[in-house]
């Protein structure tokens, strides 16, 4: 596997090929990974760049609190993880990114672009 500053630098490009809508990702209807019951599965988003397959996804993780204060559940605060990963037709991961601060602009972009929030928003002020 590359290293980790080549990896934080593809992950830089995919912004950046968003941005000017040089790639198009679209929402992975199909994915199903297996979480634990303290976890939740978000919105996953796929797309294909030089012929290798890559999702992005989000799981949001309940923190367990041991004080029991917050709710009946007994969880407390959310924690989420975005995921970036290249996989290949049998769905199994060939690479697994790293983890960086940038995988939730490139998260939030793609969202931002796929489920029409901004059209939303303009429509709306638009006929306030």
């Amino acid at each position: 596997m590359k290293n980790r500053e080549q990896m934080l630098k593809i992950i830089i490009k995919l912004i950046d090929l968003t941005k000017d809508k040089k790639i198009q990702w679209k929402i992975d209807y199909n994915f199903n990974k297996i979480v634990f019951p303290h976890q939740i599965l978000q919105t996953a988003f796929i797309t294909e760049l030089e012929g290798k397959k890559l999702r992005l996804y989000s799981i949001s993780n309940r923190i367990l609190n041991s004080l029991m204060t917050t709710a009946a559940s007994g969880f407390g605060d959310i924690n989420e993880e975005i995921k970036l990963e290249m996989y290949d037709d049998d769905n199994n991961i060939n690479i697994n990114f790293p983890d960086s601060i940038d995988l939730i602009t490139l998260y939030d972009l793609v969202k931002k672009n796929n489920l029409g929030v901004d059209n939303w928003i303009n429509n709306i002020l638009k006929n306030s």
